[in-house]
């Protein structure tokens, strides 16, 4: 019994890999491209845009009054706020590319995404310089690994492109 079901795990093994884009007609091979251009890039055009709104915001909060508010006026807290998310962006980019390989994209983004809207609820919620402080290392570390995680799960649905003469 047991190397009959491992002959049929191996044989639909097979089958698996075999199916390929090629097996597609043209027409079908466009339509497919196209059901993962709406749904694919769209969320993740959607998500990139609230991206690089909070890197913004942070700007035109202080504008609003949160640097009054906030007293971030003093001893150039403004710029150690801003400079902060860059700090963990920055170096938890390479682990957390690692970690998107380990766990796969869509579960990897749909975590660090739901963390991240999390970190920004409190950035709404936040009373003093240093919570800000901490919220925007913490932002920077859940953002790390947005951009290489959608490159990464744009890699594995779109194949390489075959230039005709």
């Amino acid at each position: 019994m047991d190397s009959d079901s491992s002959s049929n795990n191996e044989k639909s093994r097979i089958d698996v890999e075999a199916t390929s884009v090629e097996e597609f007609s043209p027409r079908e091979q466009r339509s497919i491209i196209r059901r993962i251009d709406r749904r694919l890039v769209t969320v993740t055009g959607f998500m990139y845009c609230i991206s690089v709104m909070d890197r913004t915001n942070l700007g035109a909060a202080y504008i609003a009054g949160l640097g009054m508010d906030l007293q971030l006026t003093i001893e150039n807290r403004y710029s150690l706020v801003t400079l902060l998310f860059f700090i963990t962006y920055i170096l938890f980019q390479p682990p957390s590319t690692v970690l998107c390989r380990k766990l796969g994209p869509r579960p990897f983004l749909a975590f660090i995404t739901s963390a991240w809207g999390v970190v920004l609820i409190g950035l709404g919620l936040v009373h003093n310089w240093g919570g800000l402080a901490a919220l925007r290392l913490v932002l920077g570390l859940f953002e790390a690994g947005f951009f290489p995680s959608v490159i990464y799960l744009l890699s594995t649905w779109y194949t390489r492109c075959k230039f005709r003469r």
